[in-house]
């Protein structure tokens, strides 16, 4: 679960998890350096969030990024329709200034569409998190780029 902390006594050592180094399918993996992270380096799953780490890591009010840093847990319907809790663990956590945390996932708007149970997954999500005093975002392509049907192909 979330715990409060601030950018000077993070307990962050490494990932949950992290994406392998080489696959071969559209999800490729890549490496984004950036000292706001204890590593030095963020290993990215998506071309997506290499992309969005740029907006991130330029943006002044954020302290420190940590990915694959904490699981969320959250009420989701299984197959029977019972509620279960079930675990997350987010592609970012966002540490501000003013100390206040986000988390952030990045999937494209193919891959949200294929999900039929995505929109209720990321509610529980923020709420979740909104409970804990963080907040929850998912960004996608029109969140990141500023044109992103890139009509000048």
């Amino acid at each position: 679960m979330i715990q409060e902390t601030t950018p000077s006594d993070s307990q962050y050592d490494s990932p949950l998890q992290e994406p392998g180094r080489r696959k071969r399918h559209r999800t490729l993996p890549g490496v984004f350096p950036t000292s706001k992270t204890p590593r030095g380096f963020i290993r990215t799953r998506l071309p997506l969030m290499m992309d969005g780490l740029v907006h991130i890591d330029t943006d002044p009010l954020v302290s420190e990024i940590l990915p694959y840093a904490e699981g969320l847990r959250f009420w989701a319907r299984d197959g029977r329709g019972n509620l279960t809790v079930r675990e997350h663990v987010p592609d970012l956590k966002l540490v501000w200034t003013d100390g206040s945390i986000a988390f952030i996932d990045y999937v494209p708007l193919e891959i949200q569409a294929e999900m039929p149970s995505f929109a209720t997954r990321k509610a529980s999500l923020e709420v979740s998190c909104g409970e804990l005093g963080a907040s929850y975002a998912v960004h996608d392509e029109l969140s990141i780029y500023r044109e992103p049907r890139h009509s000048n192909l």
